[in-house]
């Protein structure tokens, strides 16, 4: 393999990890959606999202429920953040459009005819200056494309991570959210109470 078809090769396969990372953000994308959505739910349907005192004893399910929300809530806002990061802010290099390969090819052309050689040497002196200069394209765009996936796998992981953290917050919180729910409300008791006495 020449040098032209290496650095081709690892520039082709940097563009093709570039298109499989974009593509697996959007699960993640998905999820943080999904917690989200979750957390929204219990803030709206948890009667009062804050720790209850009563006769100086802590409610435990209720206490489980808000750490449990706590978390949920930071490793979402977690996830978020280095999904942003994944995402945003690189900047890809590409090898030149065919345009400017154009105006390369007829200054070198123009060079080498000025310099007295026949058609023949001149194409063949094109070639090779044209070979080279892919060869540096390709090797420097390759270089900058590999350091900008790494980088974005790299937080693409860490939002993997937290998301990870978060759905265990969501497990843990099930049961204390099915306890909480299914207490009586007291001010529901007081009023059955204050009926039956006045039957």
């Amino acid at each position: 393999m020449n040098p032209l078809e290496l650095f081709k090769s690892i520039y082709d396969n940097e563009q093709d990890k570039t298109d499989s990372i974009n593509g697996q953000l959007s699960l993640p994308i998905g999820l943080v959606i999904v917690l989200s959505g979750v957390l929204a739910f219990y803030i709206e349907k948890c009667p009062e999202c804050k720790l209850v005192f009563e006769k100086e004893k802590i409610d435990i399910w209720l206490t489980v429920f808000v750490l449990c929300l706590f978390f949920l809530l930071l490793f979402i806002i977690r996830a978020i953040y280095h999904l942003v990061r994944a995402r945003y802010k690189y900047k890809y290099a590409y090898i030149s459009d065919p345009e400017e390969f154009s105006e390369y090819i007829a200054e070198l052309s123009q060079y080498y005819s000025g310099q007295g050689l026949d058609p023949a040497s001149a194409e063949e002196l094109i070639s090779i200056d044209l070979d080279k200069n892919l060869v540096k394209q390709y090797r420097n765009a390759a270089l900058i494309n590999q350091k900008n996936n790494f980088s974005k796998m790299g937080w693409m992981h860490k939002a993997i991570d937290s998301i990870v953290i978060a759905l265990i917050m969501l497990g843990f919180s099930l049961f204390p959210f099915y306890k909480i729910s299914k207490k009586e409300n007291p001010i529901h008791r007081i009023e059955i109470v204050n009926k039956e006495l006045h039957q």
